[in-house]
């Protein structure tokens, strides 16, 4: 350059010059892996992490630096490097308004060569339950929480509520996260808490454990799980963790659980933990598992109202490898004296199928409903269950049931394993309300389809190819002909519309009217419409179900 000098003009000179400080003013960029972003208010947990110490005293470093920020909070870089971590009994208390992002995704290896990756291994304390991140502010905006892109993975733990993230402020999210092993990934307890697009794997067996364990917890308001994401735990048969429930939704208003796989838990998604869950929305979900996909049930000694709940296009079945023989959807206000307690259910075009080997599941049925009261089951298919099994089965004392455009054929042949139940319904208790029949398809099977062994105050089955369309024959003894029959009451019980041909009789009395006539051909629209011939039965009688 002090050559050049020698002979630059002065012009070239001045050119020389613009262009030295155009280079000097060139952004560069050599980030190490301490770098302190902390004046942008962005924080890298790898600064913290190179200060010394454990990991954990650099989780709690980088947290006491974001909450004593003005305005509090920030935004956290975790580095891809793996950080050996501890749970404790109040766990890291997480600052307002943070977001917490890790580079690349992370997680268990899922083909063979390479090796799995977790942000954070966590170790739980052994003395009692542990929690690795707390979001339970006393002071907080709306603005919320987020952990995005982490990968979690639990060290072995004998404690059923260990949990990973405690999500009681607003907005506390876990976005494209992984979870391994934790017994409880994400505890949802505060307005819209939610976990969007993420993996839960629980991998532990059944004599590891623990078991009973529940790996989300919905019990906030509007609080949800958001798809695609797939929660998925090692088979019962496999050996894999037993009683171990992936959703539990806890008193919960207005909760979502949508686009999601959940596979192989004990059971998919529950509401007997808690009473008091309002307006539940189950949309778009496939839920296959060792016992029963869907639980809703109200809990022992239940006070409070569980109600509006709605499952939209779901899939809901039986796991391929499962020796259960409880019911793949299950309603149960727990007795008639709840009732009301458990009301306004709707499942709407969903899909209730077994995908096991019949053999192993002789009495397993698809949807029980034991008791509660305005139940829907809007068209759908209720298949493929136990070979001594139905569709749909009511055991107990429920009321105001309506099944209308379902499927009900006795085989689903989408299922790995094809299986025939017996029936399309059965019915083997007294329902005290109306259960409605209507629009459903109930061909295919080989006996009857409807089984009722129960007294049901009010069943109304029309318009059901393969019951109301057969022109079944139905029969009475003299004595009920004269003191009063219905063909919900007589000899063959039917509970559709039917029709009696007669004559040589003298007087006959249906409808509240005394019709005298030798012959005649009456319609009868209700099951429990009653008539009867006076003062002897008719000569010629034909009876048939419509």
């Amino acid at each position: 350059m002090e050559i050049l000098s020698l002979w630059r003009s002065p012009l070239d000179t001045v050119a020389m010059r613009e262009a030295s400080s155009l280079h000097d003013r060139q952004p560069r960029c050599s980030i190490g892996y301490g770098e302190d972003f902390s004046a942008l208010t962005i924080y890298n947990f790898g600064h913290y992490a190179s200060l010394g110490g454990t990991p954990d005293t650099a989780l709690t470093g980088m947290f006491a630096a974001m909450s004593a920020a003005s305005p509090v909070g920030g935004r956290a870089f975790v580095p891809q490097k793996s950080f050996s971590v501890h749970a404790t009994s109040s766990g890291f208390a997480v600052p307002d308004q943070c977001d917490v992002n890790g580079s690349g995704g992370g997680g268990p290896l899922e083909t063979m060569g390479g090796s799995s990756f977790f942000h954070f291994v966590i170790t739980p304390t052994a003395t009692g339950n542990s929690t690795f991140f707390n979001c339970n502010a006393s002071t907080h905006t709306g603005g919320g929480m987020y952990f995005r892109s982490l990968a979690f993975q639990w060290s072995p733990s004998t404690h059923a509520a260990d949990t990973c993230i405690h999500a009681a402020v607003w907005n506390t999210r876990a976005i494209n996260c992984t979870f391994t092993d934790c017994p409880c990934a994400f505890n949802a307890q505060d307005l819209t808490c939610t976990l969007e697009q993420c993996s839960i794997s629980y991998t532990v067996s059944a004599t590891q454990g623990p078991n009973g364990t529940k790996a989300v917890i919905l019990g906030g308001q509007r609080c949800g799980v958001i798809g695609p994401g797939q929660f998925s735990q090692t088979s019962r048969a496999s050996g894999g963790a037993t009683g171990c429930t992936c959703v539990s939704i806890e008193s919960a208003q207005h909760p979502i659980v949508s686009g999601v796989k959940i596979f192989e838990w004990t059971i998919g998604v529950d509401f007997s933990q808690q009473d008091g869950t309002r307006f539940a929305h189950i949309t778009n979900c496939e839920i296959a598992c060792w016992e029963t996909a869907l639980n809703i049930q109200l809990s022992t000694g239940a006070s409070a109202t569980t109600a509006g709940l709605k499952i939209t296009s779901c899939i809901l079945a039986k796991t391929s490898d499962s020796s259960d023989v409880n019911a793949i959807v299950n309603i149960d206000a727990r007795g008639s004296a709840n009732n009301e307690l458990l009301n306004d259910i709707a499942l709407v075009d969903c899909t209730v199928y077994n995908r096991a080997a019949a053999p192993l599941l002789s009495s397993q049925h698809g949807l029980v409903i034991t008791s509660g009261s305005n139940i829907r089951i809007l068209g759908g298919c209720y298949s493929n269950n136990g070979p001594y099994g139905a569709g749909v089965a009511i055991t107990g004392s429920c009321s105001d049931v309506q099944i209308i455009g379902a499927n009900l054929q006795p085989s689903y042949p989408a299922a790995p394993n094809v299986n025939v139940q017996r029936y399309a319904l059965l019915v083997s208790a007294s329902p005290s309300g109306s259960v409605l029949v209507s629009g459903c398809d109930m061909t295919g099977y080989v006996g009857p389809p409807i089984s009722v062994v129960g007294s049901p105050a009010d069943l109304f089955i029309t318009d059901c190819p393969g019951y109301n369309d057969q022109n079944t024959p139905l029969s009475a003894t003299p004595t009920m002909l004269t003191t009063g029959v219905s063909a919900a009451t007589c000899s063959t019980p039917y509970f559709g519309a039917s029709v009696i041909i007669y004559s040589g009789a003298t007087t006959l009395s249906v409808f509240g009217q005394s019709i005298n006539s030798n012959f005649g051909i009456v319609f009868l629209p209700s099951p429990y419409d009653v008539f009867s011939f006076s003062p002897s039965p008719p000569t010629t009688f034909a009876w048939i179900g419509k």
